[in-house]
């Protein structure tokens, strides 16, 4: 058993504001500060757009079985037909 082994596990379990205070404690410890790192583009000031998430997608059944709606429904999300 490694000795990270019941402190991983105790990160599991902890709720998200114990997480918080985990933080700013290794913060205030060792003088380090969690905020993201930003990208060659932004050190330099140079504004990177974020990429753009596909909110929508182009489906083709060729096939339908009897239980399409059971594999739409495991899919996920909304689905609308047209």
């Amino acid at each position: 058993m490694s000795k990270f082994d019941t402190f991983m596990k105790d990160l599991e379990s902890a709720s998200v504001l114990e997480l918080n205070g985990l933080v700013k404690a290794i913060e205030e410890k060792f003088g380090v500060s969690a905020t993201a790192v930003a990208g060659a583009g932004a050190a330099e000031g140079v504004a990177t757009p974020a990429a753009e998430e596909q909110s929508t997608y182009t489906v083709m059944l060729s096939a339908a079985g009897n239980d399409l709606k059971k594999k739409i429904e495991a899919a996920g999300g909304k689905i609308e037909l047209k």
